[in-house]
């Protein structure tokens, strides 16, 4: 049995756009190494480029198919929109856009049912919590050294992301850090509970009070890398956190709008690109029939 060719590389590049739009999002995958090139040879990063890079490397296994199917002679140059186009993309759309969407629900009822662990870091033998995910860590940050990474779009600064490295009391430029911190606020508490701006430039360390996300994940490439140029070491089984907001002993959970926006577009490409083959399908029909070929 034959296949279209351009059905084939449509569905290529829909897989590989939401595996790289994923990696991006979470900063999973190759997305370290292809930042990491970005800032060893232009300095910044731009969204569009990682993507662009991303998508080409990941479309790279489809050429090698493609080139095994057309020697086997198992594709065709077939263009016109059938009902089982329409029909698969009627089921496919909806059933992703609702997975998208109750992973952020998940997400929501997570973090408002969480168990918020209290923690002084004041030494490097105490423990960084019995498995909690969500934490109120009273530690230092190294505020006098923070790496940033500043995303561009059109040439202008789209976002930063802070990497601040969080250590206990006493810890000494000799040990490894074990904990990174991933934000994209420079103002936390104190030990009094009293509100401080944290500065790159600043000399002092800072003892601060943090309500944390601990993350299972790796630390990115690049941030390893700007510490090691100044000569301070992350451990191999470093933590990464992301800092939330509490309200009242609650995590406030901020995927509403992460999930309507799922929601919104998911729900008008279900309509609009069904609907929009359809109407291919009804127009390759009606020339067919114009030209004496249906």
């Amino acid at each position: 049995m034959k296949v279209s060719r351009e059905k084939l590389r449509i569905v290529a590049i829909a897989l590989a756009s939401i595996i790289v739009i994923y990696q991006c999002t979470n900063n999973t995958g190759m997305v370290d190494y292809i930042l990491d090139m970005q800032f060893r040879f232009i300095g910044s990063s731009s969204d569009k480029l990682t993507f662009i890079i991303m998508l080409m490397i990941y479309l790279l296994p489809w050429f090698a198919v493609e080139s095994i199917l057309a020697k086997k002679q198992l594709l065709t140059s077939d263009k016109s929109v059938k009902w089982v186009d329409i029909i698969a993309t009627a089921i496919i759309l909806p059933i992703i856009t609702a997975a998208g969407y109750f992973y952020f629900v998940n997400q929501e009822k997570e973090a408002v049912n969480a168990k918020i662990e209290k923690i002084d870091w004041s030494s490097s033998s105490t423990s960084l919590g019995t498995g909690s995910k969500y934490v109120e860590l009273t530690a230092t940050v190294l505020s006098n050294i923070n790496f940033t990474l500043s995303k561009q779009r059109n040439g202008q600064t789209s976002s930063e992301e802070h990497y601040y490295a969080i250590v206990p009391d006493n810890w000494q430029p000799t040990q490894p850090v074990n904990l990174i911190l991933k934000t994209n606020i420079d103002t936390f508490q104190n030990r009094d509970g009293k509100y401080n701006f944290i500065k790159k430039d600043q000399n002092a360390n800072q003892q601060t009070r943090l309500n944390i996300k601990l993350e299972r994940r790796k630390i990115p490439v690049f941030v390893k890398n700007a510490y090691a140029g100044e000569q301070i070491k992350i451990a191999a089984d470093a933590l990464l956190a992301e800092s939330v907001n509490v309200y009242e002993g609650k995590v406030v959970a901020h995927t509403k709008t992460d999930r309507t926006a799922v929601l919104g577009l998911g729900g008008a490409f279900s309509v609009i690109i069904p609907f929009s083959l359809f109407i291919g399908m009804r127009n390759d029909r009606r020339r067919s029939k114009d030209n004496g070929t249906a």
